[in-house]
Parts: C-alpha cells; sequence; structure tokens
C-alpha cells in the first residue's frame, strides 16, 4: 500500500455536491487525524469535578474551527441572483440556515477521519 497520499493529505480539497441542490458544490479538505487532535486540544480545559482533575471539550467549538478548517470553497451558490461569497463569516450562515451543508461537510469529515467508526465504537462501549 502507497501511504504517500496519507501523508500529503488533500490539502487543495474535493468537489462535493449539496444533495438537493441543483450545481452547488463546496470544496472540502482532508482534516488529519493530527490536525483533529490539535483542534480538540485548543478547545479543551482543564476542570475539576468532585475533587478529580479531568478534562472538558468544548464540542461546538471543536465543530466551528473544524468547519472553519475543512471548508475552503464553492460554487452555484447565489443570494438575489447574486454569487454568495466565500468567507469564515459566511460559512457559518450556511451551517447554521442549511441543513443540508451542514449534513455534507459533517459527514465527509465523519468518513475521512474516521469519526463514525469511533462513535459507533463508543456507543457499544467498546
Amino acid at each position: 500500500m502507497d501511504i504517500k497520499h496519507l501523508l500529503n493529505g488533500d490539502e487543495s480539497g474535493t468537489w462535493y455536491d449539496v444533495p438537493g441542490a441543483s450545481k452547488v458544490k463546496v470544496k472540502i479538505k482532508t482534516l488529519k487525524p493530527k490536525r483533529r487532535r490539535e483542534i480538540t486540544k485548543q478547545h479543551t480545559t482543564q476542570r475539576r469535578f468532585a475533587g478529580t482533575l479531568g478534562e472538558e471539550v468544548d464540542n461546538d467549538a471543536v465543530q466551528a474551527a473544524i468547519m472553519q478548517e475543512v471548508i475552503v470553497e464553492w460554487e452555484g451558490i447565489e443570494m438575489d441572483g447574486k454569487p454568495f461569497e466565500f468567507s469564515p463569516e459566511n460559512i457559518k450562515v450556511l451551517d447554521d440556515n442549511w441543513p443540508e451543508f451542514a449534513t455534507l461537510w459533517n459527514r465527509v469529515v465523519f468518513n475521512q477521519t474516521g469519526l463514525d467508526q469511533e462513535i459507533k465504537e463508543s456507543a457499544l462501549g467498546n
């Protein structure tokens, strides 16, 4: 197995069609596991629970940071007949208001990083 693609990643991104939206595409880059861990660590705080020191992860902040990291471009999105500008603020606008957009990027990231498998195993108690 040639692992070069794993080491290099897909920095430029891959185009994905948004389900139910004709001619709308979103470019999503690969989130490497190391980068996912870095983002999670940035949004983790040490807390004392019942006398025991533990970690607390701000999952909303992690998700927002990952979203900003992986979504790199879009095509075919318009507002009032004009192209909807690609920006960090507009990524959030789409994520907050367009379920298909949110579902698409989450599904791609989960599949890329193996988070889907981690969640299934966690649910099974493994």
